[in-house]
């Protein structure tokens, strides 16, 4: 996996396009570690994590955030967990 600083990856994840992420508004997402692109997206942080395995992909190796485009709520994961 990429290492990328904080800043790179803020940089990368604003260039994700409005259109993108109306496409997952109000669903938990998983991010690229390097910020550039949705790799899944699912309801619930469950449901995330079951698509993920069915993908292959290693949670730990992207950055999962809930998305809600016409909220101030600040959903940066794992509260579903608690």
């Amino acid at each position: 996996m990429k290492t990328l600083s904080t800043q790179d990856y803020r940089e990368n994840r604003s260039k994700i396009s409005v259109a993108e992420l109306q496409k997952v508004d109000g669903s938990w997402v998983a991010i690229s570690a390097t910020g550039e692109q949705i790799v899944a997206s699912a309801p619930t942080i469950q449901e995330l994590s079951a698509q993920m395995r069915l993908l292959g992909e290693d949670l730990q190796q992207v950055v999962i955030e809930h998305i809600e485009l016409e909220s101030d709520n600040i959903h940066l994961g794992g509260e579903e967990l608690l």
